[in-house]
């Protein structure tokens, strides 16, 4: 310093250039001085400026995937509205077969402005939510967020604005400041910034914020948990706030009204169970106090009735306060919330907001807190059907945990289903349950409604189309008073239509012959024929070897007409033990019919018979059964085994389910109730039991163990020391020796010392580990005789089997993971879904070709947003799964079940207008789910009904399919008759509301924006 004072003291021209300098700052710090006041006061340049720079944050929305775009962090509202989530949401929907329509793109400014951890500044939605339309574009659904809200800034009461900026932002709409920034209160700002100063250096200091109301929108809606944590945050949040205030220009008494507009609507507060998360004064009046918002606005205008208008203003204003702290001043402290309602309603009063009159009488007003927890009038699950399948498919699609954030997201869906008929449909199968209806539509008769309550059956309905290559949900009802979806979620006996399934099967095992012996000699056939150890193998050697026509479709023709019988008086040994089985109608019984006739007649004999052939082809197509049943089989001992492994494993589960509490374990001991039923076989029970699980104990502790099990003992210590000696003696025993002198099954006691070491182990380690314990268990299968051998062996034989009918049967759409290995799979024992056989169906109509099944066509996520995303539905990859000439064999015999069948009653029911035939085929099915209890001999002692179904699944033409099923549950199904007439007769009822969709010639799919 003192060397540039030398410098300036010998170079006037330098002297005088530093006097220059300083006055010109000296000029520039006052006018400085003299101007910030200005623009603290009226905010114009910082108008000018922020206006300037928001006209090149924009964006717009362009044909397919964006590649200028920058999706927002964790705040609430982007998670909530899904904004958070869209990359993740393009991820799944682009595995699913869902392409990106149109999506925003930002400038290049907006790129900049967003990728330092800006939001878009865009004037952001009063309400989101899911919505739902159908095929025609009419909105089925819509979940809003908020639900209750003020459209508009005048419809807010002036009371509930004035209260509001008085509490938060007082000089907020002072309309004298045209330019005004609305994120800045500087005299607020500044005291709470000396306020921090004071706490930074030790000084006492009083908590208060300075945020505005812009700056807490953006807290609440864009950073993380909704939260400010460091002050470099609240700064960006007021440089958000100002940019998105002047994106109308530098004037911005209009944006700040908004701002008051979207405060009042989106405010948290806080959440109840069973009604979520709560935003803004209306959702908040409903939630916490009951009250609907349109009774605030009439009670505040009514200054007549003061006890009624106090209650009211003392909610507002309850809840205008509790943002704060919402979770403690509603839920754990309202008594505090009392306490500052009654010092904010003085202060209102004092300036002059509030008359005395009506401080008082907010005074005197006390209104609890009522935590309402969601409208009490009960969902309409029946209307509501197709609407939540809908929302359970995007919940999936999507990977969306729960309906409730669902409903949130700030999503429109274009799907496939017809209100118009759906609402018909829903409509009728109400209707049913009304006698009344019931006689006057013809339903009141035998083997239809004519016996139980008609209120007590369950129907349901779906309609699919094939446009181009997908398959159309156009509708699907029932009118099940409960969320569960009969259609796609039940798992039912659906009786006979099982026989189409293996119908169907039965034409791909000669379809697959056929293709075998293509191209073979005449005697190469005769030869196979000859050699063959299963009958359809040797039928298909032999028709070949003989016919002149060996084409597939001639082969399948000749197969429908081999003949079964439909004698019941055979015993079938299948699934493990001795079955018979019945016809539905005793008439049948002594009567032979052509595999064609036997599905049309839906005879259950023929077609029980159909499925040993088919079961034995897949044996023959494995092993010899010739030679697997000699005695010097080298493969005997593995089906011997096989046998065990998959017996004992039943066994050990029903184990594994009552002692995998590892807290059974605790301390190294056998779980109490093992031990329970040990103690009652005495002491020589007990030291078998514990020998085998713990193996290096002695004397001592057994006796300990004696007395632990039983409290006390008779028996002396000899006494308990020669027991065990003895037991100690057999070094030769094995599990199962231990397990019958321990009175209990070897694979139990097995388990429960695996446990003891493993009480974590999962079943898959259980079954891993249990393999030649079971094998120990098992030893006596291996020194029976051999024709009890050879029992087991085919129970062997015929599990794999089922296997591989299992693969063939789920390459179609059945929807469980396993068959029940028994030849009663055919008339319906392993349970089916109506939602699958009408995908089945479908697959037979379209020849056998599989187009996916669509009901959700388009998504169009946070429309008019800087997130805007349109993701609409690809042509699906088609796999062709039949051949066609399978499809026409079975659509043929199909439609002669309608015509000469068991659904006659369907017969000409269809027409177009100009009296054209709508061909109509399908399968009907009727189970009579039992729980029988069986005697020494066979003979019933007891059964149970556990649920009645009857199903008929169709094709309409060409494009239509579906499926009808009736359901009753539970005992009450014994008061019932119907069978599957009475779905069949349903299908009829509804043709008036059917013929409008089914008569609409075919055309593509469109999907306009919504």
């Amino acid at each position: 310093m003192v060397s540039l004072f030398k410098i300036l003291k010998r170079n006037p021209f330098l002297r005088a250039f530093a006097k220059i300098l300083l006055a010109t700052f000296m000029v520039l710090g006052i006018l400085l001085a003299a101007l910030l006041p200005v623009e603290i006061r009226t905010s114009w340049l910082q108008a000018h400026l922020f206006s300037h720079w928001r006209r090149a944050l924009n964006y717009s929305v362009e044909k397919g995937p964006s590649s200028r775009v920058v999706f927002p962090g964790r705040g609430p509202e982007d998670l909530r509205r899904g904004y958070a989530e869209l990359p993740a949401f393009t991820a799944i929907l682009q595995q699913r077969g869902y392409v990106i329509e149109q999506q925003a793109q930002f400038s290049p400014a907006l790129m900049r402005w967003t990728q330092r951890g800006f939001p878009p500044p865009y004037s952001e939605k009063l309400q989101t939510g899911l919505r739902i339309y159908d095929r025609q574009k009419t909105l089925l659904y819509a979940a809003l967020d908020p639900q209750r809200v003020y459209p508009a800034f005048d419809s807010i009461p002036p009371l509930v604005v004035q209260t509001l900026l008085f509490i938060e932002n007082q000089h907020l709409l002072d309309s004298t400041r045209l330019w005004m920034n609305p994120a800045v209160d500087w005299p607020r700002f500044c005291k709470a910034l000396g306020e921090v100063t004071k706490r930074k250096i030790g000084l006492p200091y009083s908590s208060m914020g300075g945020s505005t109301l812009a700056t807490q929108i953006e807290k609440y809606c864009h950073s993380g948990e909704g939260v400010t944590s460091t002050g470099e945050e609240k700064i960006d949040q007021m440089i958000s706030a100002s940019m998105r205030a002047y994106g109308d220009g530098p004037r911005t008494l209009e944006a700040r009204r908004q701002i008051v507009l979207q405060y009042v609507n989106t405010v948290p507060l806080a959440a109840l169970p069973g009604y979520g998360e709560v935003h803004g004064l209306g959702d908040g009046l409903a939630a916490w106090y009951d009250t609907p918002l349109d009774t605030l606005n009439r009670y505040l205008r009514d200054t007549v009735h003061m006890d009624r208008w106090g209650y009211a203003y003392r909610k507002m204003l309850h809840l205008f306060i509790a943002h704060r702290r919402p979770s403690d001043y509603l839920l754990s402290h309202p008594d505090v919330l009392f306490s500052l309602g009654d010092r904010y309603t003085r202060l209102l009063c004092d300036q002059g907001i509030l008359s005395p009159r009506m401080r008082d009488a907010v005074l005197a007003a006390r209104p609890p807190l009522v935590w309402h927890q969601g409208s009490e009038i009960p969902p309409d699950f029946v209307g509501q059907k197709a609407i939540n399948a809908v929302r359970n498919r995007l919940a999936r699609l999507l990977g969306v945990p729960r309906l409730y954030n669902l409903d949130r997201l700030d999503l429109s869906v274009s799907t496939s289903v017809d209100g118009g008929v759906q609402a018909a449909v829903v409509q009728t199968l109400k209707r049913l349950g009304d006698p009344r209806f019931l006689d006057s539509a013809g339903l009141k008769s035998f083997r239809l409604m004519d016996k139980g309550d008609p209120a007590k059956v369950i129907y349901s309905f779906t309609l699919f189309e094939t446009v181009g290559q997908n398959n159309l949900l156009r509708v699907q009802a029932d009118n099940y008073e409960q969320p569960l979806d009969i259609n796609d979620q039940a798992k039912l006996e659906l009786g006979s239509t099982a026989k189409l399934r293996t119908l169907v099967h039965y034409l791909e095992i000669l379809s697959e012959l056929h293709q075998r012996f293509a191209g073979l000699s005449s005697d190469s056939l005769l030869d196979t024929a000859a050699q063959a150890e299963d009958t359809l193998t040797r039928w298909t050697a032999d028709y070949m070897a003989h016919a002149t026509d060996t084409s597939l479709q001639a082969l399948l023709e000749a197969g429908m007409q081999r003949t079964y019988s439909a004698d019941p008086g055979e015993i079938f040994f299948t699934g493990g033990g001795q079955q018979t089985f019945a016809n539905f109608d005793s008439t049948e019984n002594p009567q032979v019919y052509s595999v064609h006739d036997a599905f049309q007649n839906s005879i259950n004999l023929s077609f029980v018979r159909l499925m040993r052939d088919e079961v034995n082809f897949h044996i023959a197509q494995r092993v010899s059964p010739k030679k697997i049943f000699g005695a010097d089989s080298p493969a005997r001992r593995r089906y011997l085994e096989s046998f065990a492994l998959r017996d004992g494993e039943t066994f050990l589960f029903r184990f594994f389910e009552e002692y995998r509490d590892s807290s059974s374990f605790e301390g190294g001991t056998a779980p109490e109730t093992f031990l329970d039923n040990l103690s009652r076989g005495g002491s020589y029970r007990l030291a078998s039991a514990y020998r085998y699980l713990y193996p290096d104990s002695g004397v001592p502790g057994f006796e300990s163990f004696v007395l632990d099990t039983l409290g006390d003992s008779l028996q002396s210590a000899a006494d308990l020391r020669n027991i065990f000696n003895r037991i100690a003696s057999h070094s030769d025993w094995t599990l199962a020796d231990y397990g019958f002198s321990a009175g209990v099954h070897p694979l139990e006691l097995w388990l429960v010392r695996y446990l003891g070491a493993h009480p974590n182990a999962s079943w898959s380690e259980v079954t891993s580990a249990a393999r030649q314990p079971i094998l120990d268990s098992y030893d006596w299968i291996f020194r029976i005789s051999p024709s009890l051998q050879n029992e087991h062996i085919h129970t062997a034989l015929e599990t794999e089997a089922f296997s591989e009918i299992h693969r063939a049967w789920k390459r179609l759409g059945y929807p469980f993971g396993s068959l029940v290995p028994s030849l009663g799979t055919a008339i319906g024992s392993s349970a089916d879904r109506p939602n699958a056989l009408a995908d089945l169906m479908g697959i037979l109509l379209n020849e056998g070709r599989h187009y996916p099944s669509s009901m959700v066509q388009r998504l169009h996520f946070a429309a008019g947003t800087p997130y805007e995303t349109v993701f609409s539905r690809s042509p699906g990859s088609v796999d062709t799964l039949l051949s066609p000439e399978i499809c026409r064999i079975v659509r043929e015999a199909m439609v002669d079940v309608v015509d000469n069948g068991t659904a006659a009653r369907g017969k000409d029911a269809f027409r177009q207008p100009d009296g054209t035939l709508i061909p109509l085929g399908g399968k009907t099915g009727t189970g009579d789910q039992r729980y029988d209890t069986f005697g020494s001999k066979g003979e019933i002692l007891n059964s149970r009904v556990v649920n009645r179904t009857a199903t008929f699944v169709f094709f309409l033409g060409d494009r239509f399919f579906g499926a009808l099923t009736v359901y009753v549950q539970g005992p009450q199904a014994a008061n019932y008759g119907f069978t599957s007439a009475l779905p069949v007769s349903v299908l009829v009822l509804l043709r008036p509301y059917l013929m409008p969709l089914l008569s609409h010639p075919p055309a593509p799919q469109v999907v306009e924006a919504l």
